[in-house]
């Protein structure tokens, strides 16, 4: 896997996991307890994120998956809605396709492994978590604890784990899947910690 030129977000592993774990905090931490709709308003982040990474690589090779992605974010969008989701969710969107348009802007003029460009991109993650929660009852401040409980300890770790990357020519496989795995089960331990005492 060579590091120039812009990879495609989609097949970012992490990026994934940040936005699963954040979808499930959001849904599991507020009081009304509503999981189903929690996760149908975090399909409508899940759907951006589709959208976003067609954006990233060119949507001439990519227009099918940016027209699933607006399918998918529109649909539970409008779905989340008519279940009675709290419309202040539109607020954490508006600021993860804000954040999420500024990484990509970010990785092409100073590179994916550029402290600012790690944190900004994953900011749109993280902000799923108060999307879900205000949506689903959450209040306003609880909300911006979750954002940042789960998009410090991302930076954290994200920077960490570019640090060993910077200077490589290119990237083993095998050794980055283990690493994977390794910042999953952080994160998903972080996860966990954040519903257990919220």
């Amino acid at each position: 896997m060579s590091l120039s030129g812009m990879p495609d977000p989609l097949r970012s592993h992490g990026a994934w996991i940040t936005l699963c774990i954040s979808i499930a905090v959001g849904a599991l931490v507020p009081e009304r307890g509503l999981v189903e709709l929690g996760l149908l308003v975090g399909t409508v982040f899940a759907g951006g994120f589709l959208v976003l990474s067609a954006l990233a690589v060119g949507l001439r090779r990519t227009s099918r998956r940016a027209w699933l992605g607006l399918a998918l974010a529109g649909a539970s969008f409008v779905g989340a809605l008519a279940l009675g989701a709290r419309p202040t969710f539109l607020v954490p969107l508006a600021a993860a396709v804000l954040c999420g348009s500024l990484g990509v802007e970010l990785a092409r003029s100073r590179g994916i492994l550029d402290t600012p460009t790690l944190c900004v991109s994953l900011a749109p993650f993280t902000l799923a978590a108060p999307g879900v929660a205000l949506a689903t009852g959450g209040g306003i401040v609880q909300s911006l604890e979750l954002f940042l409980a789960l998009w410090s300890f991302a930076c954290w770790r994200s920077i960490r784990v570019a640090r060993s990357l910077r200077g490589a020519v290119t990237w083993d496989r095998t050794e980055l899947r283990a690493r994977g795995l390794r910042e999953a089960a952080w994160s998903a331990l972080w996860g966990i910690a954040i519903v257990a005492f919220a």
